[in-house]
């Protein structure tokens, strides 16, 4: 091998190799300064409990309905007896309403039953009817009176509702 090849390869290797690298001018970083100074800071406690009252009562509707008002502050004392809410009497009163009407129907059926035992029971007595139809009539009268008492029950629970 002859030395003008190698030295042709040394020499560009020197060329490429000592070029002078650019240096990059680097910015100085910005750094936040903060001013310390000493203060007394209040320390909240925040914590998760719960209130009772002196009596807790749970208060349940008998019926169910819409409040038309609530007559109480929540907070605030309450006794005994104390109107709290109200409810919508509307339904309340149109079945009171239906109630009267049966017991009208009612006691228009006993009525009736007890005219028609009026009639049957001398007729009995004189053999002009069969057994069987004072029976009837006994039974009729007894049902009516029952069918009465029923209905005036389901009034006074109207009623109270």
């Amino acid at each position: 091998m002859t030395p003008k090849p190698i030295f042709t390869v040394l020499l560009l290797f020197l060329i490429f190799s000592c070029k002078e690298e650019e240096q990059k001018a680097r910015a100085t970083p910005q750094i936040k300064v903060v001013e310390v100074f000493q203060k007394d800071v209040p320390i909240y406690n925040y914590f998760v409990g719960e209130v009772f009252g002196e009596e807790d009562v749970a208060i349940n509707a008998r019926v169910k309905g819409f409040l038309t008002g609530i007559h109480f502050t929540e907070g605030s004392r309450v006794s005994k007896g104390d109107l709290l809410y109200t409810i919508d009497p509307e339904q309340f009163n149109a079945q009171i309403a239906g109630q009267k009407s049966k017991v009208a129907e009612a006691q228009t059926m006993y009525l009736n039953a007890e005219n028609n035992l009026a009639r049957v029971k001398p007729l009995a007595e004189m053999d002009a009817v069969s057994k069987s139809d004072l029976d009837f009539a006994n039974a009729n009268r007894d049902a009516s009176l029952a069918a009465k008492n029923a209905a005036k029950a389901s009034l006074r629970m109207a009623e109270i509702n």
